[in-house]
């Protein structure tokens, strides 16, 4: 649930900017609306070779073809490095979010897109 201060943090913000972590325990990612969480179907890799909205559906989209979609209502990836947490960037216009990154090969992003190395001071966002 988004907070006051998480709403007023973004009301005018331009750039990029840090808005969290997402946690890997399977190696893969995956994109979707909530309110199509209802359609999940709950089952275990193997248990399927289709790309239905699932575990195994995600699982075998991501070693059949590396990403996709999975029914129209949801998109999986494999991750870079496999399990891990990978920060997740938003690019805001205005306080409007315009563009999502999770950067999954250790780079971190400038409030201007720019990948920086470890060393370089980046001012980051609370969360």
């Amino acid at each position: 649930m988004e907070t006051k201060k998480e709403t007023k943090q973004y009301a005018n913000a331009n750039g990029w900017h840090l808005v969290g972590y997402c946690p890997v325990d399977s190696g893969q990612l995956m994109i979707v609306d909530p309110c199509y969480l209802n359609q999940w179907k709950d089952n275990e890799y193997g248990a399927t070779s289709d790309y239905a909205f699932s575990y195994a559906g995600a699982c075998n989209k991501t070693i059949d073809h590396t990403s996709g979609s999975l029914e129209g209502t949801a998109v999986v990836t494999s991750t870079t490095y496999g399990d891990g947490t990978y920060p997740v960037y938003i690019n805001f216009e205005n306080g409007k979010a315009t563009e999502m990154r999770v950067l999954m090969d250790g780079n971190k992003l400038s409030r201007d897109g720019r990948y920086i190395d470890e060393y370089e001071d980046e001012e980051e966002d609370e969360f």
